[in-house]
């Protein structure tokens, strides 16, 4: 290690000395500058809390004024806040609103529609009201029709009491009976004839429309009376009618020789008499079996009227309720099938306590059915008239059958 000289020790000395002034000289000067801006910043946050202050108390001032505003004009408070009920403080928290709609619907109609309202109850989240429509299907009665009344015309008729329900229409509207004509036929033809009588079906038989419905029976066919009822009242057969018809005219003029075509005409005029004797004036025909054609018309009252009588007599109530019945002739043999679906268990329309009545169609009087029920023992008579089919699938008769059944009569 070299060795400093006096002289160089000095001078190094020296410089010691000199840098402690000139560093505490420096040092005081930055703090004097910290210092100042301390106190700059003291100062600025002074202010800020004095605006503050002043701003708080400004507030403070003037919330008593909005207060006292509020309590002489009400409705502009409360136009303020149109969702608060009426009977809640303003000071409810907004949290208990979405908790109050399915108590207080009608303060809440933005987020709860009117139709949800009585599906939601008061315990189940908004989320499940899509979800309750399948659960609440199998509630319904099994037995409740999907389709409603459609008929025009129909009444409900209690054969023990006599009281008489009028379900839609009038019962003494004039209306077109359709093959409901051959319950009449049916009924006045046994006034003149035995079930046992033998005819021989003639050439009346070719006077039948051929979009008629038929028994298939034909000329020179050997049938009791009781046999020709069956092949009129399951089938429908318009040719059983008229068969049946011409051998009740000559049976009336007690000729038997007398032509399918006088004998026809006979009859058809003397059920008209008939009828006007028996108080069923709003009725009138111009054939045997219904078809559209000539001055024809009835009315419910004459067809409850004939209903009744027919249901009374022993063979035509056993006719009338029978699903099949044969007929063995020396060419062929024949089965009719009851036309009225209420009576056959395989059928989707059927109704246990059905026991039969009558079917009927024509464009102009729609889909019709008389039916009797047997419920207990006790007696029902419906009938429904003018149910459309734009279908045509012949099933409306029997839909609204079905519907007044369930609603008025089933137990």
């Amino acid at each position: 290690m070299a060795c400093r000289t006096p002289r160089q020790a000095i001078f190094a000395q020296n410089e010691l000395v000199d840098f402690f002034p000139y560093f505490r000289y420096n040092w005081v000067k930055l703090l004097e500058k910290e210092v100042d801006t301390v106190k700059l910043s003291f100062k600025i946050i002074a202010c800020i809390m004095a605006v503050t202050l002043a701003f708080s108390c400004l507030l403070t001032a003037c919330t008593p004024v909005q207060s006292q505003a509020g309590t002489s004009q009400p409705t502009e408070m409360t136009s303020t806040e149109p969702t608060q009920p009426t009977t809640e403080p303003a000071t409810d928290p907004p949290t208990e609103v979405p908790t109050d709609p399915p108590t207080d619907p009608p303060t809440d109609p933005p987020t709860e529609p009117p139709t949800e309202a009585p599906t939601d109850p008061p315990t189940e989240p908004p989320t499940e009201p899509p979800t309750q429509p399948p659960t609440e299907a199998p509630s319904e009665p099994p037995k409740e029709p999907a389709s409603p009344l459609t008929a025009a015309n129909a009444f409900i008729y209690d054969y023990e009491t006599g009281d008489l329900q009028v379900i839609c229409g009038s019962m003494d509207k004039s209306i077109d009976p359709a093959s409901i004509t051959k319950l009449f036929t049916a009924y006045i033809a046994l006034q003149l004839l035995e079930p046992e009588h033998v005819t021989t079906v003639g050439s009346i038989i070719d006077t039948v429309p051929e979009n008629s419905s038929f028994a298939w029976i034909h000329k020179g066919d050997v049938l009791t009376v009781e046999q020709l009822i069956y092949g009129m009242l399951l089938p429908s057969g318009g040719d059983a009618a008229r068969a049946l018809a011409a051998e009740a005219g000559r049976a009336l003029a007690e000729d038997p020789s007398l032509s399918d075509s006088k004998a026809y005409e006979l009859f058809v005029s003397h059920m008209n008499q008939w009828l006007i004797d028996n108080g069923m004036t709003g009725t009138h025909f111009a054939n045997s079996d219904g078809y559209p054609s000539g001055n024809r018309y009835s009315c419910m009252r004459d067809i409850l009227q004939m209903s009744k009588l027919c249901f009374e007599h022993p063979l035509l109530r056993t006719i009338m309720g029978t699903t099949k019945y044969t007929v063995t002739l020396p060419d062929r043999t024949m089965t009719w099938s009851n036309t009225n679906q209420l009576l056959h268990p395989g059928s989707e329309f059927y109704i246990p306590t059905a026991i039969g009545m009558k079917t009927g169609f024509t464009p102009t009087a729609g889909r019709c059915l008389v039916s009797v029920f047997c419920i207990d023992g006790k007696y029902k008579i419906m009938g429904v008239f003018g149910c459309p089919d734009p279908s045509k699938i012949a099933i409306a008769q029997f839909e609204n059958s079905c519907y007044l059944y369930n609603t008025y009569i089933a137990p």
